[in-house]
């Protein structure tokens, strides 16, 4: 008999532990969304103001983004600066560790900016933390901020990257996966002109295959609209200057299969926006 007094003890104590937990998800759930709030409701100095509170939660979502995440999603270049000045004034260790957060599709804040364009934004990020941790952190596609500003097409923001990362000596032609350059990328998204941009910056990359064999030159065969244009001659000036010349296999179209492959690569969403639920 006396074993069951101390098994009632221990059920109360753990119906305890249960109860308080269950508050804390609470109290904490109830916070997400005063801070949310806050954020769509432009309130920066409140934002930041929140984050003085050591147990505010870094990711407030169930896509596992930042309040910096959200604040690039919704906000304008200004404001995002305004949010990530206050806070790193009040704690600049933690924002560095904001900078490096990354959401469920392994995309961080500067992967944000270059989705959406925010030129600012990704020039502040990526001067004020100069490090490849934060300037060219791969997604769970292979893709640093660098490919996906290309991927939309985002001229400024490419150019803003390239620039940090051509003088601080890194290398602009990592992959993503599937072995696309940035140059597929800028002409199976059919953003010729930023395609131009690359390969005079980067004339190594006319050559350089996919994982399938296909060269850029490959990609460019398949898209129509290029040759529908004035930049059509351009491109093809491009190619032949820096010397594409023909290999043992023939110029063929990537198969039916290769394209629902890079429209399934490239068609994604990296970089939704949820609410707090």
């Amino acid at each position: 008999m006396a074993g069951i007094p101390r098994e009632r003890g221990k059920e109360i104590r753990s119906e305890d532990a249960d109860t308080s937990g269950a508050q804390r998800e609470d109290v904490q759930h109830k916070m997400k969304q005063r801070l949310y709030t806050a954020l769509m409701d432009h309130k920066r100095e409140e934002v930041a103001d929140f984050y003085q509170d050591k147990s505010v939660p870094t990711k407030i979502n169930t896509a596992g983004d930042t309040i910096l995440h959200l604040a690039i999603l919704t906000g304008s270049d200004g404001e995002v600066i305004k949010l990530m000045e206050l806070m790193e004034k009040q704690d600049k260790r933690r924002m560095e560790k904001f900078v490096q957060a990354r959401n469920v599709w392994g995309c961080t804040p500067l992967h944000q900016a270059a989705f959406v364009g925010m030129v600012n934004v990704c020039s502040f990020i990526a001067n004020h933390y100069r490090t490849q941790e934060v300037v060219q952190p791969r997604n769970k596609r292979g893709e640093t901020p660098l490919h996906v500003a290309v991927l939309h097409g985002h001229k400024e923001a490419f150019l803003t990257l390239q620039t940090i990362i051509e003088r601080e000596g890194w290398s602009a032609l990592n992959k993503k996966d599937g072995g696309n350059t940035i140059l597929h990328s800028a002409i199976f998204r059919e953003h010729f002109d930023l395609a131009l941009i690359i390969i005079k910056k980067y004339p190594m990359l006319v050559d350089d295959e996919d994982e399938e064999g296909y060269s850029a030159l490959h990609i460019l065969a398949t898209k129509l609209s290029a040759f529908k244009s004035g930049i059509q001659l351009s491109l093809l000036d491009s190619f032949i200057y820096h010397s594409i010349h023909p290999k043992d296999k023939q110029l063929d179209h990537p198969t039916d299969k290769e394209q629902k492959r890079q429209d399934s690569q490239d068609d994604h969403k990296t970089c939704d926006v949820e609410g707090v639920k």
